[in-house]
């Protein structure tokens, strides 16, 4: 098993993140974001636990902003597509759903790739060595999330389909006891929620190296 470490996002990822948040809350001020978020009220930002807006706000970079912390893109974007934010921070996965979904949106910005960010974990002692070895077996996700598209170019890569392997849709907070206690075979899961599984009984069986770039997007709404 790996020792477990930070996977920082790069720093030009956090500052082209401030950059964006300081023109966007510029427009904010008086233009159509501002009509967007219904007036002079604050910028609304969505976050999750990883990334170049999470260390915005616990630096405390951005002023006159109003932040919700989400515990998956799919449900940033839900907030998205109700209007509740003004813009947020997602995996690879959510814009593919949201323009399956046909929900308008703009991506404003992207951080470098960090494919070592999100991985299938598995026990120790389990007798997987890769992830074909997982065949028939129950693998638990988020759905709709970056690890649901790392999981089809995993099928991909292997030559697998959706019907050689059982999926359970799990939140993280719902993997992670699922995962712990036995109830399925392996966890695909993202940081930080990674990060804080890496420990001893835990073995890393793959992650997206040479797979998916593991990117994190700012974006907003697309006015219509």
């Amino acid at each position: 098993m790996r020792t477990p470490r930070s996977r920082p996002r790069p720093l030009a990822a956090l500052l082209t993140t401030l950059a964006l948040l300081a023109a966007t809350a510029l427009t904010a001020c008086g233009g159509e974001a501002a009509d967007a978020s219904g007036g002079d009220g604050p910028l609304r930002i969505g976050y999750q636990r990883f990334g170049g807006l999470s260390l915005v706000k616990a630096r405390g970079d951005a002023k006159n902003v109003t932040w919700s912390l989400f515990e998956s893109g799919p449900a940033l974007t839900e907030a998205l597509k109700a209007g509740s934010i003004d813009i947020g921070q997602v995996g690879e996965a959510p814009p593919v759903f949201a323009a399956a979904g046909k929900i308008p949106f703009s991506v404003v910005g992207t951080s470098q790739p960090i494919p070592q960010g999100e991985a299938v974990l598995v026990k120790a002692d389990s007798p997987y060595r890769g992830f074909a070895d997982l065949r028939g077996r129950t693998v638990a996700l988020n759905k709709g999330s970056n690890v649901h598209w790392l999981l089809v170019k995993l099928l991909e890569a292997n030559k697998m389909t959706l019907a050689d392997i059982k999926v359970k849709y799990l939140k993280p907070a719902e993997g992670r006891p699922a995962f712990d206690n036995g109830q399925v075979d392996a966890w695909i899961i993202w940081d930080p929620y990674f990060a804080l599984a890496e420990q001893p009984g835990v073995r890393v069986l793959a992650d997206a190296t040479g797979l998916a770039g593991n990117r994190e997007y700012v974006w907003p709404p697309r006015t219509r």
